[in-house]
């Protein structure tokens, strides 16, 4: 059976951080109660990624969902970049 990639996006940024928490990223359908939207933060070091979506991600309608999380801390005061791939497929 063949698999497609039916939705893929990229994010990609550099970071130098000495928080361990803060917004990187956000992007929203609307301003009050979005339907749709993706976040990254900083979360006690740990870069996350977060989104809210009715059919790409999560089967429950806008449900949001944690997709990642990074597995080292970025708050160490040096230069990363980070490269964020996020698809779906059928």
């Amino acid at each position: 059976m063949k698999t497609t990639i039916i939705f893929s996006f990229t994010i990609t940024f550099e970071l130098r951080a000495v928080e361990p928490d803060g917004i990187i990223l956000y992007a929203a359908s609307g301003r009050a109660n979005p339907t749709h939207y993706v976040a990254v933060f900083l979360e006690d070091g740990y870069i996350t990624v977060s989104m809210r979506t009715n059919s790409l991600v999560s089967n429950a309608v806008n449900s949001p969902t944690k997709l990642l999380r990074s597995k080292q801390k970025y708050n160490d005061g040096k230069w990363h970049q980070v490269n964020i791939f996020i698809f779906k497929l059928l």
